[in-house]
């Protein structure tokens, strides 16, 4: 079943395409994804917001979460997928923005200005950028990213994957490798080794 619902918003027209497409995939996440929804919605930048779902036929109440929340959200497709990487791809295929960016549900951004801030470190010389990233305890305490020295990031990740900004035209040029399933979750850190390689 393809459920796909589409609330077009006034930056979604052909000749003013949305500046960063955010694209969330979920399966079962009624409990965390709404507060990413409302994270989303509340950015001071949002009229230059595109933003998708990519629901793997959630069971356990997200599609009425979902519907209750359509009005925040541009595209929302709920249907089978083969794994995470494949509902990233079609994410991707959608994305009408110029940059994506990947907010894991139950993520959220620091500000409601973090869009904002970053929109105008947007150029059109790199192909990926990125931002540090804050992990949250359950008990409230906060820990940021650490600054590594990226020539690391060939042996392992310098920085996380949800806090990147991918241009759409890389992005649709080079999607997940959905066949490398011995990687598991680590298909992510293999597009941005394989983007700092190249």
């Amino acid at each position: 079943m393809r459920n796909v619902v589409n609330t077009l918003s006034s930056s979604d027209t052909v000749n003013n395409a949305p500046l960063v497409t955010v694209i969330t995939v979920c399966f079962n996440e009624l409990n965390t994804i709404e507060r990413t929804i409302k994270s989303v919605h509340s950015q001071t930048f949002r009229d230059s917001v595109e933003y998708i779902v990519i629901d793997g036929q959630s069971t356990d109440g997200t599609l009425d979460l979902l519907e209750l929340h359509r009005s925040k959200i541009d595209v929302v497709i709920s249907e089978k997928d083969d794994g995470l990487y494949d509902a990233m791809n079609k994410g991707i295929s959608l994305a009408k923005g110029k940059w994506i960016n990947f907010l894991n549900a139950g993520d959220v951004y620091s500000s409601e200005d973090a869009l904002a801030k970053l929109a105008v470190q947007l150029n059109d010389e790199d192909d990926i950028i990125y931002a540090r990233a804050n992990r949250v305890t359950s008990a409230g305490n906060m820990f940021p990213d650490p600054v590594i020295d990226h020539s690391m990031l060939i042996v392992k990740p310098t920085f996380r994957h949800g806090a990147c900004f991918i241009r759409a035209s890389y992005h649709k040029a080079n999607l997940y490798s959905t066949e490398r399933r011995d990687l598991g979750f680590a298909l992510d850190y293999k597009f941005l080794r394989d983007a700092y390689l190249n």
